[in-house]
């Protein structure tokens, strides 16, 4: 992998839910409809942050 490829790999996984557990616990401690809405939207965040900064870090030269 390329350093731009790293660093943007391990932001967009650090934005995610972790794991399955993390949101069956936020299911119960909330409601389900709370733990769906929270994956709805950190899913697509973390790709669209993800995304933002592969294009930053390629127009700066980060890593070259």
């Amino acid at each position: 992998m390329t350093p731009i490829q790293t660093v943007v790999a391990m932001v967009t996984i650090t934005l995610f839910i972790p794991c399955i557990a993390s949101v069956m616990m936020i299911a119960k401690e909330r409601s389900w409809r709370t733990a769906v809405g929270m994956l709805v939207i950190i899913f697509p965040l973390a790709f669209l942050i993800g995304g933002i900064l592969y294009r930053i870090l390629l127009a700066t030269g980060f890593g070259l």
